[in-house]
């Protein structure tokens, strides 16, 4: 459902939830230097992924959160920055 309302490619599902599984483990506070180095490869992905997705709603506007708050903020004064859509 979250893939959905943010608009994101339902064929990305499997690797979104990979990366959301990543980020829980993160949490959990029990990991090794070598799994923190690997998770944290892992998310950087994960960013550079959402960011392309950005920079994509911005040419091809679809339905969902991030399509919204692009809309949104080019039509206020006070826009968000690529990197606060991205976050």
């Amino acid at each position: 459902i979250i893939i959905r309302l943010l608009g994101l490619p339902l064929a990305d599902l499997p690797r979104l939830k990979a990366w959301s599984d990543i980020a829980i483990s993160l949490l959990s506070g029990i990991n090794t230097a070598q799994e923190l180095e690997r998770k944290g490869i892992e998310t950087a992905g994960l960013l550079e992924y959402l960011s392309a997705q950005v920079k994509q709603a911005k040419g091809n506007p679809r339905d969902g959160i991030i399509a919204e708050l692009i809309r949104e903020s080019e039509a206020d004064s006070e826009s968000l920055s690529h990197q606060e859509i991205v976050s």
